[in-house]
């Protein structure tokens, strides 16, 4: 129950994000037939961006094979940073992945 109030906090968020920019709201989500998944794709007029939601304060890069993948279904001047939001109170970088990815504070 807790992760699907903050997976709907975050989806409020990135489209009050993208309504005060200006921008219309383009929120997806994205899976593969073998289970990979991006919990929000955030299209801009130049860049898709992937977000992933973790409940946890110290996500690892087991939880970001879904981004990994994610880049290779868009095209290269599409592709953009990958973000996974969780409860961290810091920034920090999980990684390497094909696109940056980071977690940001909530």
């Amino acid at each position: 129950m807790a992760l699907s109030l903050f997976e709907t906090l975050v989806a409020g968020s990135l489209v009050r994000g993208m309504t005060d920019s200006g921008d219309p709201p383009r929120l997806y989500n994205w899976r593969t037939v073998s289970e990979h998944e991006v919990e929000f794709v955030v299209e801009t007029s130049d860049r898709v961006h992937g977000v992933e939601c973790k409940w946890s304060a110290s996500p690892d890069g087991s939880c970001i094979s879904g981004l990994q993948r994610f880049p290779e279904a868009l095209p290269p001047e599409r592709r953009s940073t990958g973000w996974v939001v969780c409860t961290s109170p810091e920034e920090s970088r999980i990684g390497p992945v094909s696109s940056p990815s980071g977690a940001l504070r909530t």
